[in-house]
């Protein structure tokens, strides 16, 4: 499109860098889309469809049920963010940063529910989150990763 700007991937350096491969399948940006997968089923949700659909467009397989729709929801968005926020770098998030992300939203949403009546879906979304990142997170020292608090 342009001389001046090589059509490669910047990452891989050797794929058409197009916003599919940039976005998902660059080998480069991989780990992190298959960091999120684990993560998901470390807490528990089995076989998490995360692909190019819902990874990208946040379309999910019927039925999806909604504590499993949102936290799918969230590690998209933060893998999303991930990658935006290092555009242009070679290398790929780290997982702690994705961890961590997450562990963010969390606290953003606990916050929230104070204030309104949905501590219950709250609950029943997050509590596989909370003992995950507890299990998973405890040999971080205090000032690497954000409090529950």
């Amino acid at each position: 499109m342009y001389e001046a700007v090589s059509p490669y991937c910047w990452r891989c350096g050797v794929d058409s860098g197009t916003m599919t491969h940039i976005w998902w399948a660059c080998p480069r940006i991989r780990p992190l889309w298959e960091e999120a997968q684990n993560t998901l089923q470390a807490i528990g949700i089995t076989d998490p469809p995360l692909d190019i659909h819902t990874g990208l467009f946040l379309s999910y397989p019927r039925p999806t049920p909604v504590p499993t729709k949102r936290i799918m929801t969230i590690a998209a968005l933060v893998a999303r963010n991930l990658i935006a926020s290092q555009w242009k770098q070679p290398h790929c998030p780290s997982k702690l940063q994705l961890l961590s992300k997450i562990q963010q939203y969390y606290i953003y949403e606990r916050m929230s529910t104070k204030t309104t009546a949905q501590s219950k879906h709250f609950q029943t979304s997050w509590i596989p989150w909370v003992e995950y990142w507890d299990t998973h997170t405890s040999h971080i020292p205090p000032h690497g990763r954000p409090s529950r608090t």
